[in-house]
Parts: structure tokens; C-alpha cells; sequence
């Protein structure tokens, strides 16, 4: 499994106007994964989010999307970042993770904890439901953002790493 922490990016904008928000570049994609044997855990980090979030007066997200560059990723191993980008990536293919985020009516006010939004994660050339945790919380005049999911290496065609054979 892999989880991804993709949205943790100020939204510049007050809250909640009809408009579309821009994620500013202070956000960052982490990901953690579980190799084989099950022992073998990789965390990692990299890959600014970019993307927009579209809301309209009323509350409702019309929708969003979110795009990572998989090149950006590390993991603090040279080697093991080389073999994951070229070997289970295939980043020169499928260069970014992609995710779409359906619309959907939010709960009243500007602090949103606990939400459980749908969407579409393209990954590795593949495209395939998510269910993402999110929340959304006042920082000055703007939001942060946070959306966090759970995938199968499987689900996307990308193979599990494995450490000696």
C-alpha cells in the first residue's frame, strides 16, 4: 500500500468565494510503502502538488485536481530512487500522478475536519477510484489543505519492489 499526502498546499484565497483556488508551491507529496518481504518499508517525499480547487458560493466543490511530478520523488537511497523512477514508475512513461477529486456539497463553515472526499487517481498510466481524507483549515487569509489515501501497487501495474530477488 502506498499513502499519499497530496493536498498540503495553501489554497490562496479567502474562503469559500466563487472562484477557482490555485495550490501554491509550499505544499509536498509523502508517500509510504510496505515492499516484500513485508518487513521492507520506504518512506518518501518530493513532488510540489500543482493544481486547482474550484469551489462555488455555495459551498460546493465543483472539483479539483491535483498533479505531482514522480521524477521529484525521493527517498534518501540513490539507487533505491533510480530503480523506483525507471523500474517500478517508469517515470520516462508516466511521468506524474494525477488526481481528480468528483464535486461534491461541503459541510456549512470554513473548517472542514474529517471529510471523506471521492475522485480518480491516475497513476503509472492507469486510472482507478480513491477515497481521500481531507481537511481544510484557516491559516490567515488562505486554507491548508490536507488529503491523504491508501492504494495497491496491483490496482496500478506497479510492481512490488523486493529486496534480494
Amino acid at each position: 500500500m502506498i499513502k499519499f499526502l497530496l493536498l498540503s498546499a495553501l489554497i490562496a484565497s479567502p474562503a469559500f468565494a466563487d472562484t477557482t483556488y490555485k495550490l501554491d508551491d509550499s505544499g509536498a507529496a509523502t508517500f509510504k510503502a510496505t515492499g516484500k518481504p513485508g518487513f521492507l518499508r520506504i518512506n518518501g517525499e518530493g513532488g510540489r502538488p500543482t493544481g486547482t480547487v474550484v469551489l462555488d458560493g455555495t459551498a460546493r466543490l465543483v472539483g479539483a485536481t491535483v498533479k505531482v511530478k514522480l521524477d521529484d520523488l525521493t527517498t534518501g537511497i540513490a539507487l533505491r530512487d533510480e530503480h523506483m523512477k525507471t523500474k517500478y514508475l517508469e517515470i520516462g512513461k508516466y511521468p506524474e500522478a494525477v488526481l481528480v477529486l468528483d464535486p461534491s456539497a461541503l459541510p456549512s463553515g470554513t473548517l472542514l475536519e474529517d471529510l471523506t472526499l471521492s475522485g480518480k487517481l491516475t497513476l503509472h498510466g492507469v486510472t482507478k477510484p480513491v477515497s481521500v481524507d481531507f481537511s481544510l483549515k484557516n491559516q490567515g487569509s488562505a486554507q491548508t489543505g490536507d488529503g491523504r489515501f491508501t492504494i495497491d501497487h496491483d490496482d496500478f501495474g506497479v510492481a512490488i519492489p523486493k529486496y534480494m530477488g
